[in-house]
């Protein structure tokens, strides 16, 4: 068997966020511009229903034993486990699908200056740091709360 380090999956998720965070301030941007709106909505909101309308009623089960889930040790569960794994999927495509608002207008737009061009890159950047945040720290924790081998990050 592998032994793995919990802690550094930790410094994984905090490696990966500074990185983001820095590198959006050295490029001279506002690390604010994280929490675009749109991008946001899209991410989330997709994710969310595309498990919904997957899982009907189970899923509003799933939310309540998922957070119970973070805070006390469940029992293990094949089916809560599959749902974690296509959450994770339906928030990777909604990143993919969130680029597009922000991206087409580049397109258009190929002559504007970086007044314009510049906080559109950001917000795609954003749907994808999202879509990411959802599927590889929320869902992927989730996943392993419903197997047999626990481990966080």
């Amino acid at each position: 068997m592998i032994k793995t380090f919990p802690w550094l999956g930790a410094v994984g998720y905090a490696g990966v966020s500074m990185s983001v965070v820095l590198g959006f301030y050295a490029a001279g941007l506002n690390p604010a511009f994280l929490f675009h709106i749109p991008e946001m909505v899209i991410v989330f909101g997709m994710t969310f229903f595309c498990m919904l309308l997957s899982y009907r009623g189970m899923f509003m089960k799933y939310l309540a034993e998922g957070f119970l889930a973070t805070v006390t040790l469940r029992k293990a569960d094949s089916s809560y486990f599959r749902m974690s794994r296509a959450g994770s999927r339906y928030s990777l495509v909604a990143g993919v699908v969130a680029l597009l608002p922000a991206g087409m207008p580049i397109l258009l737009h190929m002559s504007a200056g970086p007044d314009y061009i510049g906080p559109r890159v950001c917000a795609m950047f954003t749907a994808v740091f999202w879509s990411l945040v959802l599927s590889q720290v929320l869902f992927r924790n989730l996943a392993s709360c419903f197997t047999e081998e626990r481990h966080w990050f």
